[in-house]
């Protein structure tokens, strides 16, 4: 392919944790003819996520082309040294370029819609609105500067995070419906009149809706209700038709020379339990509450969990202003970090859980922990040997059933230079029902979900769609990963590729399969992929942020 003679656009709907499983089960009921109609005419596959299967190093991985190893996101938090502390994560943190900056300094007007780890936004040969991690709705968003004014002159109603207040309820599932139609308006609007080679429109809604109502689309569910299900499902419906409108509008504005790509971070199913990662650690020596706390807070606590848990139940019936969300999780980063600095014996604990949505443990290790004591070297290796061995042996009590697939250490799983910023030991559930909690007075290693908890959690393969100019028609493709989407739109947009990129181009979606000649790699130049001085939030900043993650699971 000749630059000049390219004239391939290519636009990306990123649905967060959209999955067949809830898709298909739709499609059959009539109420998805648009993703139907691309399955038909397009080709499509499950998306292979990253282990584990969460979103804030599979979005990473999708925008860098390579894998957690390389781009050292696990979490939407990081790890401040010797702190037992952490600072959510935003665009400074990933090293390197994502993709549509290497777009941008091969001459490709780019557009970036709410996509995460987008701010601060980085200046492009186009146009970037920031997503989840903007502090707040007066920030400064987009690039340039002038195009919010131009947004909000056009939808008044637009908001960066418009999913703020999140409860289970019809008003939240009715606010859903109306928010997804002004963003894709926003969407419409910018693709019109800033047309670009590329674009990337991001869409948290599916995530959030499998993660709250999940027991009311699975019968199989420990806490499904019929009459319940039967009150939020039509809604929970509506919302993912409003996906399909998004869909049905991008059809329409398609040419000859467009690409379509509908994909998601990670798939959805069940959580039926938490297995309390701290209270196994507790009954095996290895960590350690100071003793004041232990028998008094421990109580006090378990006594104030059960209190909110009922007002917090009760409340989601009627929660109207999002009254539970601002009882139940506004101070969530603040005990934690109370917990962990003040709670924990340190001079006893070898290990500890990290948070709920970064799926491992840290070893207490001198040197780099604040308190350390765990030496570097045999005991570190025999430590974790120790807990693999123990986890790998833990059964439901009862229904027998393993919790974990298996268990990582970090270098086993991950390669590159900035595994450092890791969990020591990394937990694989695969399909099994289970949640890793982080609390620290639990007083059994099994929980329940509670009815009105986290219900679903993410699994291992997501989706992908693709139409259009090129792409082979009405095929299902096998063995696509999340690394493989940036060098493929790269290659679509004949555009060179970073010979550091992990993923390769998906030949598989592609009429016409070229020679290895013709995808064309760029090599690297030396310190390309350095670390960036990080934008660090304000304490209030991040408190708001960590928020927003709480009511999500994800601290």
């Amino acid at each position: 392919m000749n630059k000049k003679e390219n004239k391939t656009k290519v636009m990306v709907l990123g649905f967060d944790g959209s999955s067949f499983n809830v898709i298909n089960e739709l499609i059959s009921k009539g109420k998805l003819p648009h993703f139907a109609a691309l399955m038909k005419e397009g080709a499509w596959g499950k998306l292979r996520s990253t282990v584990p299967p969460l979103s804030g190093p599979a979005w990473a991985t999708f925008s860098t082309g390579k894998q957690p190893g390389r781009h050292g996101i696990y979490d939407f938090f990081r790890n401040l040294p010797g702190e037992y502390a952490c600072t959510p994560i935003n665009s400074s943190f990933i090293p390197g370029k994502t993709f549509w900056e290497t777009l941008s300094e091969q001459g490709r007007k780019v557009g970036i819609i709410n996509m995460l780890f987008t701010y601060p936004p980085s200046e492009v040969n186009g146009f970037i609105v920031a997503g989840r991690e903007t502090p707040s709705e007066d920030a400064e968003y987009t690039f340039p500067k002038a195009l919010k004014a131009e947004i909000l002159g056009v939808e008044p109603g637009f908001k960066v995070e418009p999913f703020r207040q999140i409860s289970r309820t019809k008003h939240f599932l009715r606010h859903v419906a109306r928010q997804l139609k002004c963003q894709e308006r926003v969407c419409s609007y910018l693709i019109r009149k800033h047309p670009c080679d590329f674009t990337m429109s991001f869409f948290a809604i599916p995530d959030i809706i499998q993660h709250i109502f999940w027991s009311c689309l699975d019968p199989s569910h420990p806490n499904y209700e019929r009459r319940e299900s039967g009150k939020f499902l039509p809604l929970i419906e509506k919302c993912y038709m409003a996906l399909d409108d998004i869909i049905a509008n991008r059809l329409k504005s398609m040419d000859e020379n467009t690409v379509l790509m509908i994909m998601s971070d990670h798939g959805a199913g069940p959580a039926h339990k938490v297995f309390q990662v701290n209270k196994w650690l507790k009954d095996e020596g290895l960590l350690h509450i100071k003793e004041n706390y232990d028998k008094s807070y421990g109580v006090s606590i378990g006594f104030l969990k059960k209190a909110l848990t009922g007002i917090i139940n009760a409340g989601s019936r009627f929660d109207v202003l999002g009254l539970r969300r601002l009882i139940g999780f506004r101070t969530r980063s603040k005990r934690m970090a109370f917990a962990r600095k003040n709670v924990i014996d340190w001079s006893m604990t070898k290990a500890y859980a990290g948070r709920i949505g970064e799926y491992g443990i840290h070893i207490n290790l001198k040197g780099r922990e604040g308190e350390g004591i765990v030496a570097e070297g045999p005991e570190y290796e025999m430590l974790r040997d120790r807990i693999i061995k123990g986890l790998s042996e833990v059964r439901d009590p009862e229904t027998s059933a393993k919790v974990f697939r298996k268990l990582w250490k970090r270098e086993e799983l991950y390669r590159g230079d900035f595994v450092r910023h890791a969990p020591d030991l990394i937990f694989d559930f695969c399909d099994n029902p289970y949640l890793p909690g982080d609390g620290l007075f639990a007083k059994e290693q099994f929980e329940s979900i509670p009815r009105l908890g986290l219900g679903g959690m993410h699994r291992d393969y997501g989706i992908l769609l693709a139409k259009g100019k090129g792409i082979k028609k009405g095929v299902a493709i096998d063995g696509a990963h999340i690394c493989d989407l940036a060098p493929t739109v790269l290659f679509l947009l004949d555009a060179e590729i970073p010979d550091d990129m992990d993923g390769d181009v998906l030949t598989q979606l592609l009429e016409s399969v070229p020679p290895d000649a013709e995808i064309r790699r760029r090599r690297t130049r030396e310190g390309e992929e350095k670390e960036k001085e990080n934008f660090i939030y304000s304490a209030s900043q991040a408190d708001e942020i960590s928020k927003r993650l709480s009511d999500l699971g994800y601290l």
